[in-house]
């Protein structure tokens, strides 16, 4: 590729999206996808928690990345010492590893550019859920993972939409999504509806079979 189709494709790219999820994906499709108001709270920080974790294993990385450069560059100025004064053979064996060394030095450069993007773009969605906590916490303060309530209402919620997704587009019930709204507490008003649906169905049943005439022999 030319020089100026280079300059060119760079100056494009500047207008590139940056290295992370846009923040209607962050509100759209990980946020509101949650059904309850203490679900989404749980999930910002559920994402804040693996967003944390990626931020400290990336810091060791840069520091690790920064040392061996740091080696490199002891390395090379050892390497320059030595050529004063040796054999010509010897100097030009020296250049070439000197070049080599130029070039992981260029390599480990590049490599802390990408960490440190790396890094500002997990920054940047990180001040996103923690403002977008913020904002849902003042509506209503998070509650305890473990609390009954909230998160019976949240499993109601969640299995009540796939049920009456199904329902709606004349999809088959799933029998492990009835279990599973089935192991709700009593008070769960799908579960309700679940086995008011179950009962209406034994009775069409029992009532269909009663109609069917006996067979004679």
């Amino acid at each position: 590729m030319s020089t100026e189709k280079i300059a060119q494709m760079e100056e494009i790219l500047k207008n590139a999206p940056p290295g992370r999820e846009s923040y209607f994906k962050l509100k759209h499709f990980i946020i509101e996808k949650e059904p309850t108001h203490q679900g989404k709270l749980w999930k910002i920080l559920m994402e804040l928690k693996v967003r944390s974790e990626a931020l400290e294993g990336l810091g060791l990385e840069v520091e690790e990345t920064k040392d061996n450069r740091k080696l490199l560059e002891i390395h090379k100025k050892k390497m320059e010492l030595q050529m004063e004064g040796a054999a010509y053979l010897d100097v030009e064996e020296m250049k070439i590893h000197n070049r080599q060394l130029d070039r992981k030095l260029v390599a480990l450069d590049k490599k802390l550019s990408k960490l440190e993007d790396k890094i500002k773009s997990i920054t940047d969605e990180s001040e996103f859920f923690v403002k977008s906590f913020e904002s849902l916490n003042q509506i209503e303060e998070l509650k305890n993972y473990d609390d009954f309530k909230a998160q019976t209402e949240y499993w109601n919620a969640k299995l009540s939409e796939e049920m009456n997704l199904r329902a709606l587009l004349g999809a088959p019930m799933n029998m492990d999504l009835i279990n599973s709204t089935l192991s709700l507490p009593d008070n769960a008003p799908i579960k309700k509806a679940t086995l008011y649906m179950i009962n209406e169905k034994q009775l069409i049943a029992k009532s269909t079979s009663k109609q069917i005439p006996k067979r004679e022999d």
